[in-house]
């Protein structure tokens, strides 16, 4: 059911991108062939989407996951925003983006000539910097779990900007406090750390016990409602059954420390 789902909500998005970049202004036949001439779009992003079409088509997880490895093992030549938007169709965790994006920048760096972190100079963290520029502010730090961004901030503080690492620890003690930095909205439509989109449509059709294909998450009959987060909250079991016992139809998700499995329950 996951699987459908996913290859849904990909084609969708990936028409999409379609139909907004390529137009007949920039196409022409030939022979047959229908040759496109856009100078806006890397080839490599080009070559992808058509990629993940044809994995969709076959109906193949392992199809798409290799697809997936082994387009972001190329992506030294991609362009930092490509590999930004196609976090998108990938449906990366934020910690996966900001790792490519890194290896992105290391390799498109030429000052820098050791991956060995132990090693660097304060140089190289300057100038790696310069390269991502542009790029960290899409980077959804707040959104991040407290464990993955203490990778980031352990090895790559001094590219973060200024204060940003301040107010993104205050942010994980209190969620409400003052921030002079936009806190940018969740990559994909829930306001969770654990699951996405993708995952609450299965949910929703677990649930309500649906048949054949799962919900899209337009269609959703329930609506999600954060109303408790460890990292925010705490963990005292007191407390969550102060904040969560009688809400009504509520779901638990917990995600297994050091792994990517999750877990969880429904209680109607």
């Amino acid at each position: 059911m996951l699987l459908s789902l996913c290859n849904n909500d990909l084609i969708k998005k990936v028409n999409l991108i379609f139909k907004n970049s390529l137009s007949a202004r920039w196409a022409r036949k030939e022979d047959g062939i229908i040759i496109f001439n856009k100078p806006n779009i890397y080839y490599l992003v080009f070559e992808v989407l058509i990629k993940i079409l044809l994995a969709v088509e076959l109906e193949s997880l392992e199809v798409y996951q290799q697809i997936k490895e082994v387009s972001l093992e190329n992506d030294s030549i991609w362009k930092p925003r490509d590999i930004i938007k196609i976090s998108y169709y990938l449906k990366l965790e934020e910690i996966d983006l900001w790792e490519y994006l890194i290896k992105w920048g290391i390799e498109n760096t030429s000052s820098i000539l050791n991956n060995d972190l132990t090693k660097w100079t304060k140089t190289y963290f300057i100038n790696l910097e310069k390269t991502l520029h542009s790029c960290i502010p899409f980077i959804r730090f707040f959104q991040m779990s407290p464990h993955d961004y203490t990778k980031v901030r352990t090895h790559f503080k001094d590219i973060l900007p200024d204060g940003l690492d301040e107010q993104v620890l205050q942010y994980f003690s209190n969620s409400s406090s003052e921030l002079s930095f936009d806190v940018l909205p969740p990559r994909y439509l829930i306001d969770s750390k654990i699951i996405n989109s993708i995952v609450a449509e299965l949910i929703a059709s677990w649930i309500d016990k649906k048949q054949g294909t799962p919900y899209l998450f337009k269609d959703l009959p329930f609506k999600f409602n954060l109303i408790y987060r460890a990292s925010r909250e705490g963990f005292e079991i007191d407390k969550f059954h102060n904040i969560c016992n009688n809400k009504g139809l509520t779901i638990v998700v917990i995600k297994v420390h050091n792994s990517r499995k999750i877990i969880g329950g429904y209680n109607p």
